[in-house]
């Protein structure tokens, strides 16, 4: 059996996620692929680089927009583009499982409809490469079982471009409620965001929990 086992007990986010699957062996070529097939191989580039935290060692994932990216995005067009791809189906419809729950949170949250959901933090190119990236580098595991610890819930506020907003924000916790995902507390009241709604969403399409 080829099981994974995800320790999100520090923090979630789907670079924090591509990272630790790029540092536990999966090829860079995989994302690479991926990428290329999404027609964004010239939009981009990045790097792995080791890091260190409280003593331990680790991976973190750098990307670099090589145009200028709007950042800001409708779920039709990100849908659309992922339709459109190259990706392999497998592939395409864990992506857009990922961003069409997020665009249902997104669109619960701020009361509207789904197909009237503006992407701002969530479509920058950086968002889209962690998503295919992720999603790519675990269809090529062929996994049987993906479980991991329940995420933490962060505190204090962070800024957006909606403004100021509290910690867990409102897509993460709209997505905690409606897949029952329990958000365990931190003990410092201004630790900051350690569960984003990209890491949320990719460790509900994925995990078994």
């Amino acid at each position: 059996m080829r099981d994974l086992f995800i320790d999100c007990s520090f923090g979630l986010s789907g670079d924090m996620l591509l990272a630790g699957l790029l540092d536990m062996g999966v090829p860079f070529k995989v994302i690479e692929q991926s990428l290329s097939d999404l027609g964004m191989d010239k939009r981009y580039s990045f790097k792995i680089e080791e890091s260190h935290s409280m003593g331990f060692r680790g991976s973190r994932v750098f990307v670099k927009p090589l145009v200028n990216d709007p950042g800001k995005r409708t779920w039709i067009e990100i849908r659309d583009l992922i339709n459109s791809s190259k990706l392999k189906e497998e592939i395409k419809v864990k992506v857009l499982n990922v961003f069409e729950i997020l665009a249902k949170a997104e669109a619960s949250v701020h009361g509207v409809s789904v197909d009237k959901v503006h992407f701002h933090e969530i479509g920058s190119i950086d968002t889209i490469f962690d998503i295919v990236g992720v999603c790519s580098a675990l269809e090529s595991l062929n996994l049987n079982n993906i479980y991991s610890t329940y995420p933490p819930s962060g505190s204090g506020t962070i800024q957006t471009n909606h403004g100021e907003l509290n910690v867990p924000v409102p897509v993460v916790l709209e997505l905690a409620k409606i897949f029952k995902i329990n958000l365990f507390g931190t003990k410092d009241q201004n630790i900051g965001e350690l569960t984003t709604p990209t890491g949320l969403a990719l460790l509900i399409v994925f995990s078994d929990y």
